[in-house]
Parts: structure tokens; sequence; C-alpha cells
């Protein structure tokens, strides 16, 4: 099926549309839920089509113009016509034996909102994923309805963080580094210059679920530039990520929290931004050192299920989670031979 069928045929059913494909006899009572719920949402498809036959009839008159309203309508159908295109991409991509009938308060919670949010790709593509999630027998068990008031509020620039996390073992370092004179005995910076913050993470590596130290370790420790503090804030008042301190009283999963710290600092300290900052302050401050405010982000169980509707296609990835149970410190500044 091309992914632009639907959106020159929104008025054709998921039934006709897909059943020249493999496998059509099993999707056949998941589609016929799906038509189902579009003829409640949209209205029947010879509604569609009266509306599509006005455009195109209007359309060909000598210097017509469509009117905003007539638009809207020709808008409508295209994002309709591209929603069932993602809904039925997705389906094809469920192997045969974990076809299941979606749940009926999901779809009826999902179909309810849909149409606020046709002409909204981010939010549009996602409510397909979760509809498509809900029918397929790996994911159904964690789809809810209450997904939906969440997914409505994502933006872009938030599943791209969720994407990135979920990709890179399940959590991030970050680190709003301390420039500090001693002999000033405070912070210091640059005038109008915006004091570079940072992101730090292990690299996932395909099918490799080894937990790596020392020089290995460092091979696949990233450092960049954190330019999403604002998602990290937004998808922890979601309840999509945790953030907490990490230091030498983090516990992490199957790895040795002191090599992880190792790594992360050799891993900033060599990054040409800091490097570049600190070369600016040394030139006014001879006494300067450098301690890291290390923060950890990683998903919560709500936010990783959301995750997993969000990257179905990622089925076999490592995800390392912390245990916080012990951990009630302060943040410990870097040690003295840790200085920079």
């Amino acid at each position: 099926m091309s992914l632009n069928f639907f959106i020159q045929n929104a008025v054709i059913p998921f039934t006709a549309a897909l059943a020249g494909n493999s496998g059509a006899k099993v999707l056949d009572p998941v589609l016929r839920v799906f038509d189902s719920w579009f003829y409640i949402t949209f209205g029947s498809n010879m509604e569609l089509r009266r509306q599509q036959k006005e455009i195109e009839q209007k359309a060909k008159l000598d210097n017509y113009e469509l009117n905003l309203q007539e638009k809207q309508k020709k808008l409508k159908l295209e994002n309709i016509g591209k929603l069932k295109n993602e809904i039925g991409s997705e389906l094809l991509k469920i192997p045969k034996d974990k076809i299941v009938l979606p749940d009926k308060q999901s779809i009826a919670i999902l179909m309810d909102n849909i149409p606020n949010y046709l002409d909204v790709d981010g939010v549009r593509k996602l409510f397909a994923k979760m509809m498509v999630a809900s029918a397929n027998q790996d994911f159904k068990y964690i789809v809810h309805p209450s997904f939906v008031e969440t997914i409505k509020q994502l933006t872009p620039q938030d599943v791209d963080v969720i994407n990135k996390l979920y990709t890179c073992t399940g959590f991030f370092i970050t680190s709003d580094p301390k420039y500090i004179s001693k002999e000033m005995r405070m912070e210091v910076g640059i005038q109008h210059k915006k004091k570079p913050k940072f992101v730090v993470y292990r690299e996932n590596l395909e099918k490799n679920y080894s937990i790596l130290i020392g020089e290995e370790l460092d091979k696949v420790i990233k450092c960049d530039i954190n330019e999403f503090d604002r998602q990290i804030m937004i998808l922890s008042r979601l309840g999509i990520v945790s953030i907490e301190r990490f230091n030498n009283k983090t516990k992490l999963s199957f790895i040795k929290t002191d090599e992880y710290d190792r790594a992360f600092k050799k891993a900033l300290s060599n990054s040409d931004e800091f490097i570049n900052y600190k070369k600016e302050l040394d030139k006014s401050f001879e006494d300067l050192i450098v301690t890291f405010n290390l923060k950890i982000v990683e998903f919560t169980e709500f936010g990783s299920q959301i995750a997993k509707i969000i990257n179905t296609d990622l089925t076999d990835l490592l995800i390392i989670s912390t245990e916080m149970n012990d951990f009630a410190g302060e943040i410990i500044p870097v040690p003295v031979e840790d200085e920079i």
C-alpha cells in the first residue's frame, strides 16, 4: 500500500483498502473495528464522498477560489487520509500471530479525541501508534485509556527526547558545571555568554548487553550540549521521567556507579564547549575549579510504557534502570583529584 493512498482516498474503508494484503483475513476483525469507529467519528462514507465531490467540482470552476470553509473540509479529508495511512502502515508491521482485537475503551477515548488533533501531525501519529498497539498482542497490555491525556500534550520536541532516552539504554546524566573561584569563594561566569549545560549518555550497542568498564566504557559514553532542559522538566511534570541527583550513593542496576561517574566526568571534561568556556574564565581567574552537579534522568514505569508505544519497532533494547531506595544525601562535590 502506497503511503499516499488514503490521502487521496480518505473515504475508502480499511477493509477494502487492505483486502489484498498478505494476512488480510487475520487483520479483518481489527479493520472492521477501526472502520466502525471511523464511521461513528467522521460520518458515513457517502457523506465524505459528497464533500469530496463538491470540493472537486467547485475547484474546476473558472476563477473560483475555495473559501475558508471548503479549504477546511479539504484539509480535514486529507488529514483523515493521513491518519488512515499511518494506521494502515503500522498494522501491516504486526506479525499475523500477534493480531488481537483492540480494547474498546481505549479506542473509544482515542476516537473521541482524534478529530481535535487531525491537523497536529505529531499527536495524530502518536494516536495512530496507540490504536495499532492496542491490536498487537505484545503491546495491548500496556495500552491504557489514560495515556490519551498524556500523549495529546506531547510536542515533537518532547517525543524526540523520549526517543533519544529510549534508544540510549534508558537514562541520561545531565550536568550543570559550576565554575568556582577559590579566592572569591563563589561561582563565576562570563557576562552575556550562556553557560553550556551537558547531557551525557551511554550509546546503545545493538545486541551487545555486556556492561562495559574502563576504556571500553569510555568508548560508548557520549557528551552533547543539553538543549532540552525544558523538555525534561515538562516530561517530569507529566510523570514520564524522573530526575534525581547522581552521586556515589546512587545505585544503578547492573552498573558499577563509580565507573560511570568517572566516565561521565571524563566525557564532560573532554567536550570542546566545556574546554572553550573554561579557557575564557581562566583568563580572569587563576584559581578556578569546576564541580559537576550531576542528575540522572530516567523513565518512570508509566514513561517506559509510553516510550514502548512510541517505539514499537524497537523491542530488543536494553533498558537500564536505577534503584534509589538507599539514596538520602546531598550532592557530593567532585573530589579535589577530579577538579579541573
